[in-house]
């Protein structure tokens, strides 16, 4: 049975969407081959697309304005900063030292100010908003690379990582920890923040997009794989 709170998408061109953001009345998502932003009604009905500069592959909501921020696939430090009518306006070059490549960015707000969180496979790091390093958020273990990193408050933030095969969702909140392992019959292609909960962007079969939440008044819990369920 499909939960109000589950988002259903497929894309027109057969490839599997490797990021999403889920609008009040529509998603948008990225496939990170196309130079497209598809765009796709709340009921997952295609609504048509938008040609971008580049390819994207984390796509995500800027809530101070109602743009967007986005990595591209290339190997690169660089955060996209896109308008509102999808417009690429400019980019941020986060200072890394040794570390070459960006998993995951977004913006946060902390007491009023916004910054940029980053994370590496190795480390996620807070920088302010010209892309210098502030301080290290967490490390990976030895073994496990971050694929995704989300920090939207102070005392909340949310990782996927996968160590010898194994992709994990790690939640810490107010010193809390929370993990559950991600069953190998899905894939998990991005964590989403909306309202309060944390979702999955969660891949059936490949071609079968899924938006799930899985994170809500402390309680993590991860789909079964069954597909028929959602």
């Amino acid at each position: 049975m499909l939960n109000e709170s589950t988002r259903s998408f497929m894309l027109g061109n057969s490839l599997a969407a490797v990021s999403a953001v889920a609008l009040n009345e529509a998603t948008l998502a990225t496939d990170g081959n196309d130079s497209k932003i598809h765009i796709f009604k709340r009921n997952g009905a295609p609504n048509g697309f938008i040609e971008t500069a580049r390819a994207y592959r984390r796509l995500r909501c800027l809530e101070s304005n109602g743009g967007l921020t986005a990595l591209s696939c290339r190997c690169e430090r660089r955060l996209y900063f896109i308008g509102s009518e999808y417009r690429e306006l400019g980019y941020t070059e986060l200072e890394l030292g040794c570390e070459s490549e960006l998993s995951d960015a977004s913006v946060a707000s902390i007491e009023g100010v916004q910054y940029i969180v980053g994370a590496t496979r190795s480390n996620a790091f807070l920088f302010d908003m010209n892309g210098k390093r502030l301080e290290l958020i967490c490390k990976a273990d030895r073994n496990e690379a971050i694929t995704d990193f989300i920090r939207p408050k102070p005392e909340l933030f949310a990782l996927a990582s996968e160590k010898n095969g194994v992709k994990t969702v790690s939640v810490y909140e107010n010193g809390v920890y929370s993990s559950a392992i991600v069953p190998r019959e899905i894939s998990l292609r991005m964590l989403i923040y909306k309202d309060d909960i944390i979702y999955g962007l969660f891949g059936f079969g490949y071609i079968y997009n899924r938006i799930i939440p899985i994170y809500s008044e402390s309680r993590l819990i991860l789909p079964n794989g069954n597909y028929s369920e959602y």
